[in-house]
């Protein structure tokens, strides 16, 4: 007749046969990756107070993690008195979309010293929240994007 083993004879017994007793925990489930639609998009720029100005186009590839092609011809204001508009072509690709459906990308443009730099985020099929800032030279711009897919 065998015995019953104790206690002390399993803590004894467990590490010699190479198996490591764990707790089991509830496994917290993987959050949902936010990511953007596929497909082409369009939009407008618009002032802080709603006004909708020039439009935009880009488009997020099939993975919903790149956005791809943007395109805009911005007008934006330069010097100080008198003062002029001109028309700045924008335009670059391969911006990576995070988890969470935001993207940010900074760039000095061509031909001028300063920085232009445009965020936003995602939600599903539209691009709910962004910003232009555009300071190149003399030549400044701010403005707010939205977007949705076509």
């Amino acid at each position: 007749m065998r015995r019953p083993l104790s206690a002390l004879a399993l803590l004894v017994t467990i590490p010699l046969l190479g198996v490591i007793p764990t707790a089991t925990a509830d496994a917290a489930p993987a959050a949902k990756r936010t990511v953007a639609k596929a497909g082409s998009y369009v939009g407008n720029f618009y002032t802080s107070k709603g006004k909708r100005l020039e439009q935009f186009t880009f488009k997020v590839n099939k993975k919903g993690t790149k956005l791809n092609k943007f395109r805009a011809l911005v007008n934006v204001t330069c010097g100080s008195y008198p003062v002029s508009v001109a028309t700045h072509p924008l335009s670059f690709s391969g911006v990576k979309i995070k988890q969470n459906g935001s993207f940010k990308r900074t760039w000095n443009p061509a031909g001028a010293d300063g920085k232009v730099t445009i965020k936003g985020s995602f939600k599903g099929k539209k691009l709910r929240t962004g910003t232009l800032d555009y300071r190149a030279g003399v030549c400044v711009r701010t403005a707010q994007l939205k977007a949705t897919r076509r």
